[in-house]
């Protein structure tokens, strides 16, 4: 026991629903205004299950650079899982999918989307865009039951900046290209 736990009497556990907050993480992300993303306790539950089988670590934060992975990988002998998340999608968007087909790694890509996302490469008008083209990354709707379900007390800009740019996608605010073999 801790000493700020000294006298603290344990409290009762409370059923919630699934959508119930777990958390609110507060994060600037990308746009530098700070927002609240709501974490439900299914969402947080889902996304939580694979790590308890962790296999090989994951660099968190932005894609590694060039010559992390490759470093990590001989002096650890064990697969590095690069990959992309966002706080919003509170588990990775596109990874290297240990345990259901590891990939051969490519550096500079986060290689493939992962199972409940289907990420997409969109032009202005929010139509597909073939390989290798440079434009705005976006994950079709519905969400994936990891992802933030609305951010805390601003629903409105959460559709406004995020939900309401391209029909029937959640605009991730990143730009990328996929290759011909659905690399990202």
């Amino acid at each position: 026991m801790h000493a700020f736990q000294h006298g603290v009497k344990p409290a009762d556990c409370v059923a919630v629903g699934g959508n119930h907050p777990a958390y609110i993480l507060y994060t600037s992300g990308t746009t530098g205004a700070p927002k609240g993303v709501v974490r439900p306790t299914t969402g947080h539950l889902v996304a939580l299950n694979p790590a308890s089988h962790l296999q090989a670590p994951v660099p968190a934060g932005e894609l590694a650079d060039p010559d992390t992975t490759p470093w990590a990988q001989r002096h650890l002998s064990i697969p590095v899982i690069v990959h992309w998340w966002q706080t919003e999608s509170g588990y990775a968007l596109a990874a290297n999918p240990l345990g259901v087909k590891y990939l051969p790694v490519k550096v500079g890509s986060s290689l493939v989307p992962m199972p409940g996302f289907d990420v997409k490469v969109l032009n202005e008008g929010g139509r597909p865009v073939s390989p290798v083209a440079l434009r705005t990354i976006a994950t079709s709707l519905p969400f994936s039951p990891s992802t933030i379900p609305t951010l805390w007390n601003t629903k409105q800009r959460f559709h406004r900046s995020d939900l309401n740019c391209f029909c029937g996608y959640y605009k991730t605010g990143e730009a990328g290209y996929q290759d011909t073999n659905g690399y990202s």
